[in-house]
Protein backbone atom coordinates (compact mmCIF):
# COMPACT_ATOMS: atom_id res chain seq x y z
CA UNK A 1 0.00 0.00 0.00
CA UNK A 2 1.28 3.10 -1.22
CA UNK A 3 4.64 2.18 -2.44
CA UNK A 4 5.04 4.63 -4.89
CA UNK A 5 8.15 3.89 -6.31
CA UNK A 6 7.44 0.17 -7.01
CA UNK A 7 7.83 -0.47 -10.51
CA UNK A 8 8.21 -4.06 -10.77
CA UNK A 9 6.62 -7.29 -9.12
CA UNK A 10 7.20 -10.40 -9.27
CA UNK A 11 4.98 -13.47 -7.33
CA UNK A 12 5.38 -16.46 -9.93
CA UNK A 13 4.02 -18.68 -7.47
CA UNK A 14 0.99 -16.34 -5.71
CA UNK A 15 -1.90 -18.71 -5.36
CA UNK A 16 -4.24 -16.49 -2.76
CA UNK A 17 -4.80 -13.44 -1.76
CA UNK A 18 -6.47 -11.21 1.74
CA UNK A 19 -7.60 -7.93 1.45
CA UNK A 20 -6.46 -4.94 -0.18
CA UNK A 21 -3.74 -6.30 -1.97
CA UNK A 22 -2.54 -3.27 -4.45
CA UNK A 23 -3.27 0.49 -3.07
CA UNK A 24 -1.55 3.85 -4.20
CA UNK A 25 0.85 2.33 -6.26
CA UNK A 26 1.79 5.25 -8.97
CA UNK A 27 4.62 3.65 -10.37
CA UNK A 28 3.76 -0.01 -11.02
CA UNK A 29 2.84 -0.57 -14.65
CA UNK A 30 2.35 -4.25 -15.18
CA UNK A 31 1.51 -7.34 -13.14
CA UNK A 32 1.62 -10.96 -13.55
CA UNK A 33 0.43 -13.33 -11.40
CA UNK A 34 0.09 -16.91 -13.58
CA UNK A 35 -1.10 -18.99 -10.09
CA UNK A 36 -3.51 -16.43 -8.88
CA UNK A 37 -7.08 -18.46 -7.79
CA UNK A 38 -8.80 -16.36 -5.14
CA UNK A 39 -8.50 -12.87 -4.04
CA UNK A 40 -10.40 -11.12 -1.15
CA UNK A 41 -11.61 -7.95 -1.04
CA UNK A 42 -10.23 -4.48 -2.67
CA UNK A 43 -7.56 -6.03 -4.81
CA UNK A 44 -6.16 -3.55 -7.09
CA UNK A 45 -7.19 0.47 -6.20
CA UNK A 46 -5.55 3.96 -7.29
CA UNK A 47 -2.86 2.39 -9.34
CA UNK A 48 -2.19 4.97 -12.17
CA UNK A 49 0.26 3.33 -14.34
CA UNK A 50 -0.97 -0.05 -14.47
CA UNK A 51 -1.43 -1.15 -17.82
CA UNK A 52 -1.45 -4.83 -18.32
CA UNK A 53 -2.68 -7.68 -16.11
CA UNK A 54 -2.21 -11.35 -16.01
CA UNK A 55 -4.35 -13.20 -14.25
CA UNK A 56 -5.10 -16.51 -16.44
CA UNK A 57 -5.89 -18.59 -13.26
CA UNK A 58 -7.99 -16.38 -11.59
CA UNK A 59 -11.70 -18.15 -10.45
CA UNK A 60 -13.26 -15.62 -7.64
CA UNK A 61 -12.77 -12.36 -6.52
CA UNK A 62 -14.22 -10.41 -3.32
CA UNK A 63 -15.55 -6.79 -3.61
CA UNK A 64 -13.92 -3.63 -4.79
CA UNK A 65 -12.03 -5.66 -7.66
CA UNK A 66 -10.23 -2.75 -9.28
CA UNK A 67 -10.94 0.96 -8.78
CA UNK A 68 -9.56 3.68 -10.53
CA UNK A 69 -6.81 2.05 -12.56
CA UNK A 70 -6.59 4.98 -15.26
CA UNK A 71 -4.42 3.23 -18.05
CA UNK A 72 -5.81 -0.31 -18.07
CA UNK A 73 -7.36 -0.50 -21.11
CA UNK A 74 -8.00 -4.23 -21.81
CA UNK A 75 -9.03 -7.01 -19.02
CA UNK A 76 -9.15 -10.86 -19.83
CA UNK A 77 -10.13 -13.37 -17.09
CA UNK A 78 -10.91 -16.36 -18.82
CA UNK A 79 -11.29 -18.78 -15.37
CA UNK A 80 -13.40 -16.12 -13.49
CA UNK A 81 -17.07 -17.47 -12.30
CA UNK A 82 -18.04 -15.33 -9.97
CA UNK A 83 -17.63 -11.98 -8.49
CA UNK A 84 -18.52 -9.91 -5.50
CA UNK A 85 -19.58 -6.31 -5.14
CA UNK A 86 -18.09 -3.27 -7.23
CA UNK A 87 -16.09 -5.37 -9.75
CA UNK A 88 -15.00 -2.50 -12.04
CA UNK A 89 -15.64 1.14 -11.15
CA UNK A 90 -13.99 4.52 -12.80
CA UNK A 91 -11.25 2.44 -15.06
CA UNK A 92 -11.61 5.41 -17.29
CA UNK A 93 -9.43 3.55 -20.66
CA UNK A 94 -11.15 0.16 -20.18
CA UNK A 95 -12.60 -0.84 -23.23
CA UNK A 96 -12.15 -4.53 -23.66
CA UNK A 97 -13.07 -7.09 -21.10
CA UNK A 98 -13.44 -10.76 -21.34
CA UNK A 99 -15.28 -12.79 -18.83
CA UNK A 100 -16.43 -16.09 -20.71
CA UNK A 101 -16.84 -17.91 -17.83
CA UNK A 102 -18.55 -15.72 -15.53
CA UNK A 103 -21.76 -17.08 -13.86
CA UNK A 104 -23.08 -14.61 -10.72
CA UNK A 105 -22.07 -10.98 -10.05
CA UNK A 106 -22.83 -8.91 -6.63
CA UNK A 107 -24.02 -5.53 -6.97
CA UNK A 108 -22.53 -2.66 -8.46
CA UNK A 109 -20.91 -4.88 -11.28
CA UNK A 110 -19.80 -2.06 -13.89
CA UNK A 111 -19.80 1.82 -12.95
CA UNK A 112 -18.45 4.79 -14.57
CA UNK A 113 -16.14 3.22 -17.05
CA UNK A 114 -16.11 5.70 -20.04
CA UNK A 115 -14.46 3.83 -23.08
CA UNK A 116 -16.26 0.45 -22.78
CA UNK A 117 -18.87 -0.08 -25.75
CA UNK A 118 -19.00 -3.74 -25.93
CA UNK A 119 -19.97 -6.45 -22.98
CA UNK A 120 -20.13 -10.09 -23.72
CA UNK A 121 -21.46 -12.18 -20.84
CA UNK A 122 -21.97 -15.87 -21.84
CA UNK A 123 -22.86 -17.66 -19.14
CA UNK A 124 -23.73 -15.35 -16.61
CA UNK A 125 -27.73 -16.18 -14.85
CA UNK A 126 -27.79 -14.08 -12.18
CA UNK A 127 -26.44 -10.29 -10.95
CA UNK A 128 -27.26 -8.22 -7.94
CA UNK A 129 -28.65 -4.45 -7.63
CA UNK A 130 -26.97 -1.47 -9.80
CA UNK A 131 -25.36 -4.00 -12.84
CA UNK A 132 -24.97 -1.30 -15.10
CA UNK A 133 -24.75 2.66 -14.90
CA UNK A 134 -23.17 5.49 -16.12
CA UNK A 135 -21.01 3.46 -18.78
CA UNK A 136 -21.47 6.06 -21.41
CA UNK A 137 -20.36 4.48 -25.02
CA UNK A 138 -21.67 1.05 -23.56
CA UNK A 139 -23.60 0.41 -27.17
CA UNK A 140 -23.99 -4.07 -27.19
CA UNK A 141 -24.78 -6.31 -23.84
CA UNK A 142 -25.21 -9.81 -24.72
CA UNK A 143 -26.27 -11.57 -21.49
CA UNK A 144 -28.13 -15.12 -23.19
CA UNK A 145 -28.30 -17.12 -19.90
CA UNK A 146 -28.93 -14.12 -17.34
CA UNK A 147 -32.53 -15.14 -15.88
CA UNK A 148 -32.48 -12.91 -12.36
CA UNK A 149 -31.52 -9.70 -11.26
CA UNK A 150 -31.72 -7.11 -8.85
CA UNK A 151 -32.64 -3.16 -7.95
CA UNK A 152 -31.05 -0.83 -10.54
CA UNK A 153 -30.22 -3.20 -13.19
CA UNK A 154 -29.65 -0.34 -16.13
CA UNK A 155 -29.42 3.20 -15.96
CA UNK A 156 -27.96 6.49 -17.48
CA UNK A 157 -26.48 4.17 -20.31
CA UNK A 158 -26.61 6.94 -23.87
CA UNK A 159 -25.50 4.59 -26.40
CA UNK A 160 -27.55 1.41 -25.57
CA UNK A 161 -30.12 1.16 -28.30
CA UNK A 162 -31.25 -2.56 -28.27
CA UNK A 163 -31.72 -4.92 -25.32
CA UNK A 164 -32.04 -8.83 -25.92
CA UNK A 165 -32.56 -11.06 -22.79
CA UNK A 166 -34.50 -14.42 -23.41
CA UNK A 167 -34.03 -16.28 -20.73
CA UNK A 168 -34.84 -13.27 -17.94
CA UNK A 169 -38.18 -14.15 -16.11
CA UNK A 170 -37.99 -11.48 -12.46
CA UNK A 171 -36.60 -8.28 -11.83
CA UNK A 172 -36.14 -5.76 -8.99
CA UNK A 173 -36.87 -2.46 -9.08
CA UNK A 174 -35.55 0.16 -11.48
CA UNK A 175 -35.19 -1.86 -13.99
CA UNK A 176 -34.48 0.46 -16.75
CA UNK A 177 -34.19 4.11 -16.69
CA UNK A 178 -32.49 7.02 -18.63
CA UNK A 179 -31.18 5.09 -21.22
CA UNK A 180 -31.41 7.41 -24.11
CA UNK A 181 -30.92 5.71 -27.11
CA UNK A 182 -32.93 1.68 -26.07
CA UNK A 183 -35.16 1.60 -29.23
CA UNK A 184 -36.04 -2.52 -29.21
CA UNK A 185 -36.39 -4.38 -25.95
CA UNK A 186 -37.04 -8.46 -25.92
CA UNK A 187 -37.54 -10.06 -22.62
CA UNK A 188 -39.86 -13.28 -24.09
CA UNK A 189 -40.04 -15.00 -20.75
CA UNK A 190 -40.07 -12.00 -18.43
CA UNK A 191 -43.06 -12.88 -16.00
CA UNK A 192 -42.63 -10.89 -12.80
CA UNK A 193 -41.42 -7.14 -12.12
CA UNK A 194 -40.89 -4.94 -9.16
CA UNK A 195 -41.57 -1.23 -8.98
CA UNK A 196 -40.24 2.09 -11.41
CA UNK A 197 -39.79 -0.61 -14.08
CA UNK A 198 -39.04 1.73 -17.35
CA UNK A 199 -38.54 5.42 -16.50
CA UNK A 200 -36.86 8.11 -19.24
CA UNK A 201 -36.59 5.96 -21.82
CA UNK A 202 -37.51 8.60 -25.12
CA UNK A 203 -36.09 6.05 -27.76
CA UNK A 204 -38.33 3.16 -27.03
CA UNK A 205 -41.63 3.02 -29.06
CA UNK A 206 -42.66 -0.72 -28.64
CA UNK A 207 -43.34 -3.11 -25.84
CA UNK A 208 -44.11 -6.66 -26.08
CA UNK A 209 -44.48 -8.95 -22.49
CA UNK A 210 -46.25 -11.75 -23.71
CA UNK A 211 -45.91 -13.73 -20.39
CA UNK A 212 -46.05 -10.52 -18.11
CA UNK A 213 -48.38 -11.41 -15.29
CA UNK A 214 -47.51 -9.18 -12.36
CA UNK A 215 -45.94 -5.34 -11.88
CA UNK A 216 -45.16 -3.26 -9.10
CA UNK A 217 -45.44 0.39 -8.87
CA UNK A 218 -44.85 2.95 -10.87
CA UNK A 219 -44.75 0.57 -13.92
CA UNK A 220 -44.05 2.43 -16.97
CA UNK A 221 -43.18 6.50 -16.53
CA UNK A 222 -42.13 9.43 -18.80
CA UNK A 223 -41.41 7.42 -22.23
CA UNK A 224 -42.15 9.82 -24.43
CA UNK A 225 -42.12 7.29 -28.10
CA UNK A 226 -44.16 4.49 -26.34
CA UNK A 227 -47.33 4.11 -29.28
CA UNK A 228 -47.67 -0.04 -28.73
CA UNK A 229 -48.05 -1.94 -25.35
CA UNK A 230 -48.76 -5.54 -25.17
CA UNK A 231 -49.33 -7.16 -21.75
CA UNK A 232 -52.00 -10.09 -22.50
CA UNK A 233 -51.31 -12.23 -19.39
CA UNK A 234 -51.00 -9.50 -16.86
CA UNK A 235 -53.52 -9.48 -13.89
CA UNK A 236 -52.37 -7.71 -11.14
CA UNK A 237 -50.32 -4.00 -11.02
CA UNK A 238 -49.20 -1.40 -8.20
CA UNK A 239 -49.70 2.31 -8.20
CA UNK A 240 -49.33 4.57 -10.63
CA UNK A 241 -49.42 2.16 -13.42
CA UNK A 242 -48.90 4.20 -16.56
CA UNK A 243 -48.02 8.13 -16.14
CA UNK A 244 -46.89 10.72 -18.48
CA UNK A 245 -46.38 8.23 -21.74
CA UNK A 246 -47.33 10.94 -24.69
CA UNK A 247 -47.95 8.50 -27.36
CA UNK A 248 -49.84 5.40 -26.19
CA UNK A 249 -53.08 6.06 -27.84
CA UNK A 250 -54.64 2.09 -27.01
CA UNK A 251 -54.34 0.24 -24.14
CA UNK A 252 -55.48 -3.13 -24.21
CA UNK A 253 -55.05 -5.35 -20.89
CA UNK A 254 -57.38 -8.42 -21.11
CA UNK A 255 -56.51 -10.45 -18.38
CA UNK A 256 -56.14 -7.65 -15.93
CA UNK A 257 -58.63 -8.35 -12.82
CA UNK A 258 -56.78 -5.88 -9.95
CA UNK A 259 -54.97 -1.93 -10.14
CA UNK A 260 -53.38 0.22 -7.54
CA UNK A 261 -54.01 3.61 -7.31
CA UNK A 262 -53.83 6.45 -9.72
CA UNK A 263 -54.00 3.56 -12.32
CA UNK A 264 -53.52 6.19 -15.92
CA UNK A 265 -52.16 9.68 -15.25
CA UNK A 266 -51.32 11.83 -18.10
CA UNK A 267 -51.20 10.15 -20.65
CA UNK A 268 -52.52 12.80 -23.54
CA UNK A 269 -53.16 10.60 -26.95
CA UNK A 270 -54.96 7.44 -24.65
CA UNK A 271 -58.32 7.36 -26.71
CA UNK A 272 -59.25 3.42 -25.59
CA UNK A 273 -58.89 1.46 -22.80
CA UNK A 274 -60.07 -2.33 -22.60
CA UNK A 275 -60.08 -3.89 -19.57
CA UNK A 276 -63.16 -6.88 -19.53
CA UNK A 277 -61.79 -9.00 -16.38
CA UNK A 278 -61.56 -5.64 -13.95
CA UNK A 279 -62.72 -6.21 -10.71
CA UNK A 280 -60.74 -4.32 -8.01
CA UNK A 281 -59.12 -1.02 -9.18
CA UNK A 282 -58.13 1.39 -6.10
CA UNK A 283 -57.82 5.36 -5.75
CA UNK A 284 -57.78 8.44 -8.81
CA UNK A 285 -58.45 5.30 -11.12
CA UNK A 286 -58.13 8.06 -14.73
CA UNK A 287 -56.88 11.23 -13.62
Amino acid sequence: EQNNQLSALNLPRLTQVGHNFLEQNNQLSELNLPQLTQVGDGFLEQNKQLSELNLPRLTRVGDDFLKYNNQLSELNLSRLTQVGHNFLQWNNQLSELNLPQLTRVGDCFLEFNDQLSELNLPRLTRVGDGFLEFNDQLSELNLPQLTQVGYDFLGCNDQLSELNLPQLTQVGDGFLEQNKQLSELNLPRLTRVGDDFLKYNNQLSELNLSRLTQVGHNFLQWNNQLSELNLPQLTQVGDGFLQLNKQLSELNLPQLTQVGHNFLGCNDQLSELNLPQLTQVGDGFLE
